[in-house]
């Protein structure tokens, strides 16, 4: 699945954006075996999710160029719950997310400096949290200890 990039446009200092849209990225068994993040570490510029599931398979999401990231407890993401459940039913997964207002509020902060690169805004949604990501690039994924 091609995952869409984005770039937000400024205009008088406002960023312009539609309705946010999430698109589930398949090809993961997060939504099967109910995954939650026990850790998210930023080093050396790299960000790492680390997912458990309930059996305790572990698999780690990675972001090596991120620009940005946010995590709330799902109890605190109304609005986010509600797009993700308007645009393609709600569920435990990894999205791409379109006409990102994350993204627009990161091009205002940084006063459009990025205006120039692909920025990939992704949405994970684990059991407990809801987890937002800015990228130059898709996620990479590892299965430590794993034999999936």
């Amino acid at each position: 699945m091609a995952v869409p990039h984005l770039k937000c446009s400024m205009e008088l200092g406002r960023t312009k954006y539609d309705m946010t849209e999430y698109l589930l990225i398949s090809g993961h068994d997060l939504q099967v075996c109910h995954y939650d993040d026990t850790s998210i570490v930023d080093q050396n510029g790299i960000l790492q999710v680390r997912l458990t599931s309930r059996a305790g398979v572990t698999r780690i999401c990675q972001f090596e160029y991120y620009f940005a990231f946010r995590k709330l407890d799902e109890g605190d993401a109304f609005s986010i719950l509600r797009d993700v459940e308007a645009s393609c039913g709600l569920g435990i997964g990894l999205y791409a997310v379109k006409n990102s207002e994350f993204l627009a509020w990161f091009s205002m902060e940084s006063s459009g400096k990025y205006a120039d690169r692909q920025i990939l805004h992704y949405c994970m949604l684990t059991e407990n949290s809801v987890i937002d990501v800015l990228s130059a690039a898709p996620p990479k994924w590892e299965f430590p200890g794993n034999s999936t």
